[in-house]
């Protein structure tokens, strides 16, 4: 597959942990968070573990998926994409 049609899913998502992960917080610049500000992190946190784990997972499966499938149904794949010019 080609690196291009995964580069939409990669940049939404850079962007969703961006906004979820403060850096600054999380190595410890020395200010003290309050205690709705820390569940808001916690919770933030839990979101953006929940989501990389769904993620990995899709990932993971669409990849053993045509890992497996891949090679057998290859041959079908280009006749019905290009016909006999493809496949012969």
């Amino acid at each position: 597959m080609p690196p291009g049609r995964c580069q939409p899913i990669e940049e939404s998502f850079y962007t969703l942990f961006a906004r979820l992960l403060d850096r600054q917080a999380a190595g410890g610049s020395g200010e003290v968070l309050g205690a709705l500000a820390a569940q808001q992190r916690h919770a933030d946190e839990a979101l953006a573990t929940r989501t990389l784990c769904t993620l990995l997972a899709l990932v993971l499966r669409v990849g053993l998926t045509i890992a497996v499938f891949g090679q057998a149904y290859a041959f079908l794949l280009l006749d019905l994409y290009g016909g006999r010019r493809l496949t012969s």
